[in-house]
């Protein structure tokens, strides 16, 4: 499990659980869904514009870390600046994940596991041999 601090609010994240990752991804497509939905900006001001697209992101926050996180983090600005800077953290956290995983398969290799399986066998063969 990873502590993730975003604007000054600790988050736990634990990307290695697969029901946890599944569902950042889930709400991590629906966020970006959200955000290419295509007319969804006509008619509005850019400062209108700017807020939906800062709710969109209090949304994901909140579904993925419970219900009031996002008023931990960004109280009641709409600094979209704020609230993409944050996000990308989250998905940045995602990226470093990819490497952890990398080192996990590295350790735990199939053909690294079962040479060793193989030495070990091989090392019981031999210490018999001796014995006798």
């Amino acid at each position: 499990m990873k502590t993730i601090t975003i604007n000054g609010v600790d988050l736990e994240l634990d990307l290695l659980d697969a029901d946890e990752m599944e569902r950042f991804e889930q709400l991590n497509q629906e966020c970006m869904d959200k955000f290419q939905q295509p007319n969804q900006y006509e008619g509005l001001t850019t400062s209108a514009a700017m807020k939906l697209q800062c709710k969109y992101i209090r949304e994901f926050f909140d579904k993925f870390f419970g219900d009031g996180t996002a008023a931990r983090i960004f109280g009641d600005s709409n600094h979209l600046g704020k609230h993409f800077e944050a996000y990308t953290e989250i998905a940045a956290a995602t990226r470093s994940l990819r490497s952890e995983m990398d080192e996990i398969g590295k350790k735990y290799n199939i053909d690294r596991l079962s040479d060793r399986a193989a030495n070990r066998s091989q090392r019981r063969y031999n210490n018999k041999k001796r014995r006798k």
